[in-house]
């Protein structure tokens, strides 16, 4: 009896052994098929463009190594999940200049991606890339923006940044006193009154690492960060602009507490609280953007912390008010108010310190895109 109680467990054992198996043969579990991507990196009139520095990220939070495009400017990244990647793609030409742009690819499992990636000159840190200041419509402004673009290679931190506004009225005497500073007033040597230079300045409070610019990024600081059609059918929907400037100084402004604030800081430490809703001048003025280690700016704001800066006027007789450190021209000529239309630099980044030669005019907007 126990010698036929063994075979029957033995058979049965080796039945159940021989089934899984079976099932293990006949329904394999199939791994998820890699893509890849082809890139052929050109300059903007179609050339291949030899040995650039490709790399990528992914919204999963993945980084690939470095690779250099080949002699006809082709880059093969292979073995890639699904995912969006974002590809930048550098060269440089000497410290100030490069070669640079990027490109977002959503990538399906198994799928291979063929495209091309195309990068233009331009100059190395961040920039105002796009000024929106003329307003559109039945005399609506208050969708104004400012584009921001890193051209460097390097994530740059916009925390504790300042931007910063001269307007048409007192725009005048950058560095009067010739001591490496934009000025915050200047004295009128007709009347000898003191005039403020500088009508806005705002800061993005920030711990030093909260809002990063990758390479090849845009940021868009709007006026007021909401959707602008509903007041303005011919406006722009800023509602998922990065930034947007606050003054809690002026009860009415209309806020979007999903989206961080550069904040007035004319708080009456320079004898001047500001009250005012934030405006770009709808004619000319001036708009920079600085580091922020200098925002002590009662006694000027020192020209090395000076990121960028664009001046603009829509008058063709206009005379170049901004001090040659900062620029050699002006932008903008025949921009009518309310006629929908922005300066934008010829190419992301690219900029010669001469905003006449450095910015077009652009019929229709790109609120943080090309």
């Amino acid at each position: 009896m126990q010698q036929i109680r063994f075979w029957f467990i033995f058979c049965f054992m080796l039945g159940l052994s021989l089934m899984i198996g079976s099932c293990s043969k006949d329904d394999p579990v199939s791994p998820t098929p890699k893509g890849s991507m082809t890139l052929t990196i050109t300059n903007d009139v179609g050339e291949p463009v030899i040995g650039a520095s490709v790399t990528w990220t992914s919204d999963l939070g993945m980084e690939g190594n470095e690779q250099l495009s080949d002699s006809v400017g082709v880059v093969k990244i292979s073995d890639l999940v699904a995912a969006t990647y974002h590809i930048v793609a550098t060269l440089p030409v000497s410290e100030n200049y490069r070669f640079q742009g990027d490109l977002n690819i959503s990538l399906q499992a198994g799928q291979q991606v063929v495209n091309t990636l195309v990068v233009r000159m331009n100059t190395a840190g961040l920039k105002i890339n796009e000024v929106y200041f003329c307003g559109c419509g039945t005399r609506y402004f208050y969708d104004q923006f400012i584009e921001l673009y890193n051209g460097s290679a390097d994530t740059i931190y916009l925390d504790n940044s300042i931007i910063f506004v001269c307007t048409a009225k007192d725009f005048s005497g950058l560095d009067s006193d010739n001591d490496g500073d934009l000025d915050y007033s200047w004295i009128d040597s007709a009347t000898g009154d003191e005039r403020k230079c500088i009508t806005y300045v705002t800061k993005l409070f920030g711990n030093g690492t909260e809002y990063p610019v990758l390479p090849g990024e845009y940021r868009v600081v709007a006026a007021d960060a909401i959707d602008h059609t509903k007041n303005e059918t011919e406006s722009f929907d800023l509602s998922n602009a990065d930034f947007e400037f606050t003054n809690i100084n002026f009860p009415n402004d209309e806020m979007n507490d999903l989206v961080p604030d550069y904040e007035n800081i004319l708080l009456g430490d320079c004898g001047y609280v500001s009250n005012l809703d934030f405006m770009l001048s709808l004619a000319t003025g001036f708009v920079g953007i600085a580091s922020g280690e200098d925002s002590k700016y009662c006694d000027g704001i020192d020209f090395d912390t000076i990121w960028d800066g664009v001046e603009y006027s829509r008058n063709e007789d206009h005379v170049q008010q901004v001090d040659n450190k900062l620029e050699t021209g002006f932008t903008g000529v025949g921009i009518e108010s309310y006629s929908r239309k922005s300066i934008q630099r010829i190419r992301p980044g690219y900029d010669t310190n001469n905003s006449k030669l450095d910015f077009e005019i652009l019929e229709n907007p790109t609120p943080g895109s090309w």
